[in-house]
């Protein structure tokens, strides 16, 4: 009999333990959602008078460029992109706000990740926070110590710019990368921040998830009473009551973790980051057509005698994502006759070059004057002529050659370097 009693002495201590601790925590609960902030299109938690400031973030914008992501297309090397984001934090406590850059796609071969070179800046101060390679960046944070202020609100801005290289190489044509601009908050003492206007289901579930633990251990010690006063032998009672004990202990101990775990999974929805996402650059690409690859002269139409000429058409369009410039010459130049013909070269009835085959090479090419527009043509007449003068040591003979053309992009290129 003293058993029993010292079992049933127990039991209630741990029921009214296991009640306190649910009110405990059903009270920090309503206490911590009374201080933790606003809902959307509310006063700003910093406006509110007594008690704490919860820790938010949200992006803010001052001009309608703010905080939009990066849209390049068509990028080419001298290129550069500046974009601008605003952050807005809520505070009353030292915080630290942490930027990452997160790729989300790399298109190509190669990765543009690798040439693309990246300066965030803090646009207030000017203060450089990075200044390298976008691969650095994609496996690094940055991070900005921020101090609360009087009124409890923190503006921070951001200037990202990227940077083409003009030393990159053909590489790196038809690449690409999307990323994702994300910022947190990181500190000692955060409240997170409070769900929107509508989910306040958030709270109501935790409060009947306590409610049902109460429940619960209401009716299983009722029920215990109710089986200790059934009539029972001294073993069984001795038995049963410390088993029910147990089980009363391991059931309520159940109710309580799953009370917690719901209250923990109510605070992780709530946001402590916000993003700026699909930022997508990708770069162009340089490609001609010489005469649709077909030859300008064969053997069967390029029968030359002295003083006379054959002329032929030769087109050249540019097929790129960008304006070019190019250059026209010769190379594999074989044949005595190379030495007694000239080549004339006229554009839109103009005359514009007179060179041999030996001459016409990549150092005295024809290069275009002004750039050539994406989708544009230009078709040449190419005139060749005997030289008077040749002699009979030029029957028989012949001339093969190769028309190159090359193409540089026009843009960010004012000496048409090739």
């Amino acid at each position: 009999m003293l058993e029993t009693v010292k079992t049933d002495k127990f039991t209630r201590r741990v029921l009214w333990r296991i009640m306190a601790l649910l009110a405990a925590a059903l009270a920090v609960f309503v206490l911590s959602g009374m201080n933790s902030g606003v809902a959307r299109g509310a006063m700003p938690a910093a406006a509110v008078s007594g008690g704490r400031v919860a820790t938010s973030i949200e992006l803010h914008s001052d001009n309608v460029t703010d905080n939009s992501p990066f849209k390049v297309h068509n990028m080419v090397p001298g290129d550069f992109e500046t974009k601008n984001f605003a952050v807005r934090l809520h505070h009353d406590v030292p915080i630290r706000l942490k930027m990452d850059v997160i790729e989300t796609l790399s298109v190509g071969s190669h990765r543009l990740a690798e040439v693309l070179e990246v300066r965030v800046y803090n646009l207030s101060t000017g203060e450089t926070l990075f200044d390298g390679m976008m691969d650095d960046l994609l496996g690094q944070s940055i991070i900005l110590p921020i101090s609360p202020n009087l009124q409890r609100q923190t503006d921070v801005y951001y200037g990202v710019e990227t940077f083409l290289p003009t030393r990159i190489g053909n590489d790196y044509q038809r690449t690409g990368l999307e990323f994702d601009l994300v910022w947190s908050v990181e500190g000692d003492a955060l409240i997170p921040k409070p769900p929107y206007t509508g989910d306040a289901a958030g709270f109501l579930l935790a409060l009947l998830g306590v409610g049902l633990a109460g429940g619960v251990a209401l009716l299983l010690y009722l029920a215990r009473k109710k089986k200790k006063a059934e009539p029972q032998s001294a073993d069984e009672k001795s038995g049963k009551s410390s088993g029910i004990s147990k089980k009363i202990f391991i059931n309520i101990t159940a109710m309580v973790v799953l009370v917690i775990m719901l209250t923990g999974t109510t605070f992780a929805l709530y946001s402590s980051s916000v993003a700026v996402r699909d930022n997508e650059l990708y770069t162009g690409y340089v490609e001609i057509n010489l005469n649709d690859n077909r030859t300008v002269f064969d053997l069967g139409s390029l029968r030359l005698e002295p003083s006379t000429m054959v002329t032929r058409p030769l087109t050249i369009k540019n097929v790129s994502s960008t304006p070019i410039y190019y250059e026209i010459y010769m190379e594999n130049v074989n044949g005595a006759l190379a030495q007694a013909t000239l080549f004339h070269i006229y554009d839109d009835g103009q005359l514009i070059k007179t060179v041999t085959a030996k001459e016409f090479t990549a150092d005295n090419p024809l290069i275009s004057e002004e750039p050539m527009a994406v989708g544009a043509e230009n078709t040449y007449q190419i005139e060749a002529v005997m030289n008077r003068g040749a002699g009979n040591s030029y029957q028989d003979t012949l001339i093969t050659f190769d028309f190159v053309a090359v193409a540089v992009q026009s843009k960010n290129n004012p000496n048409r370097e090739f």
